[in-house]
């Protein structure tokens, strides 16, 4: 299963992929617009698309803005079980709250060091049932 990655940048899109290789995670699905993760998310839903390993999500996305994503995820229980990574520029207490809130697992800058970044993605998606149901 693949880890969804919502970023616009694509210096960030390869970072991402560079983090998430060595946090032993090889397969990713890169999307850059909001409206095309919602979309893909709405198909995961409907069971038309497999559930990702989990989502590594871009909060300030031109012209959107990934707190969309967030909303989405939370406005659909059948998706809880597929752990959110927010990963963005935005270092402020009220966004990494709202973040939390919607149901994101970890909120990390993207200053933060590569091993603690990587020892922060293991962690999340790595974990033991990842991406199943859980009874």
């Amino acid at each position: 299963m693949p880890v969804l990655i919502v970023e616009d940048r694509i210096p960030d899109v390869d970072k991402a992929r560079v983090l998430l290789a060595h946090a032993g995670v090889e397969k990713v699905k890169v999307l850059r617009r909001v409206s095309l993760a919602i979309e893909f998310l709405e198909q995961v839903v409907a069971g038309e698309e497999p559930r990702p390993r989990g989502i590594l999500l871009d909060l300030l996305l031109e012209p959107e803005n990934g707190f969309e994503v967030l909303r989405f995820y939370h406005a659909h229980p059948e998706l809880k079980d597929i752990p959110v990574v927010v990963w963005t520029q935005v270092a402020g207490q009220t966004d990494r709250l709202i973040a939390h809130w919607l149901g994101a697992k970890k909120y990390l800058t993207k200053n933060t060091g590569e091993p603690s970044m990587i020892n922060h993605l293991q962690e999340v998606f790595n974990s033991r049932g990842v991406g199943t149901a859980h009874p």
